[in-house]
């Protein structure tokens, strides 16, 4: 009976290594770290909806698309057995997956490590991208994941980009919070072709805000500038956010019923005027962050 008192010592060994999986692939980008969930995810909007919401979810729908290219390829390795294991590392050898669509290539290459010094220590990942599982390899994502909750994350668009013969931005970092009860996100992407990033922030799961070019005042003239919208599960919510034009900040502030539709707009010069405050069925949480 010798030999079941050692597979019996063995096996829970073995499990437990099998059973830490999880807690590497955890550290992963995926869309409830850093990309749009709650009522982001499912919204429909109509040519008359509050111009602030349709303004965020043009921005929304640009954003998304980059994010999902990073957060697919960790699902695949999510859904993929690593080849090597320790109490230290994971590893995955070369496996295809299918490109975006749109893209020239039928199929592309992606490895990646996962490691940490010690039990409790912080982690570290790594994923290459190939056009072949022969290489060569390119770094197309790193990152490091503080168990507690904090984390940061670089992507390389460029890189990608190159590997699907698509045009990408030039890169992407990402600092999170999940220590407290909501995640605090700060994204900044750096496009190829513009001096200065552009800046995206999640508060929570109702709370999306971003710079970019606005259309919102009655000249119908287009400035730089930032906002930040608050959507509730019902689809209601409001918005604020600044305008940076040649004569000064123009400050802005808005608010939508369930149904898209503007009730109250207010702000400095040019911004339309629509009802009153009490009009606004949203009560003003942006500082919450919830």
């Amino acid at each position: 009976m010798w030999f079941l008192a050692l597979a019996g010592c063995a096996n829970p060994i073995s499990n437990e290594l099998f059973n830490a999986d999880e807690e590497f692939l955890s550290v992963l980008p995926s869309q409830q770290r850093i990309g749009f969930v709650g009522p982001f995810a499912n919204i429909t909007l109509q040519p008359e909806d509050d111009p602030v919401l349709v303004e965020a979810f043009d921005i929304a729908e640009d954003l998304d698309a980059l994010l999902t290219l990073v957060t697919t390829v960790a699902d695949v390795l999510r859904s993929t057995e690593p080849s090597e294991r320790s109490d230290t590392h994971r590893t995955w050898s070369p496996r295809s997956m299918a490109t975006p669509e749109g893209a020239p290539a039928d199929l592309w290459w992606i490895r990646a490590t996962i490691a940490r010094s010690a039990r409790g220590a912080d982690f570290t990942w790594s994923i290459d991208g190939a056009t072949s599982a022969d290489g060569p390899w390119t770094v197309l994502g790193s990152g490091r994941h503080d168990p507690d909750g904090l984390g940061t994350l670089h992507w390389d668009y460029a890189a990608a980009g190159e590997l699907l013969a698509v045009d990408l931005p030039a890169e992407m970092d990402v600092d999170y919070d999940e220590t407290a009860a909501d995640r605090d996100v700060q994204i900044s992407i750096q496009p190829a072709d513009i001096a200065l990033p552009m800046q995206f922030a999640f508060a929570g799961r109702s709370v999306f805000g971003w710079t970019g070019d606005f259309a919102l005042t009655e000249d119908g003239a287009t400035w730089p500038g930032a906002a930040r919208v608050l959507l509730l599960d019902d689809h209601s919510g409001r918005g604020e956010g600044v305008l940076q034009r040649p004569d000064g900040e123009v400050a802005f502030a808005t608010c939508w019923n369930a149904t898209g539709l503007q009730v109250w707009s207010e702000g400095g010069a040019d911004i339309p005027v629509v009802g009153v405050p009490a009009d606004c069925p949203v009560p003003d949480l942006f500082d919450l962050s919830e």
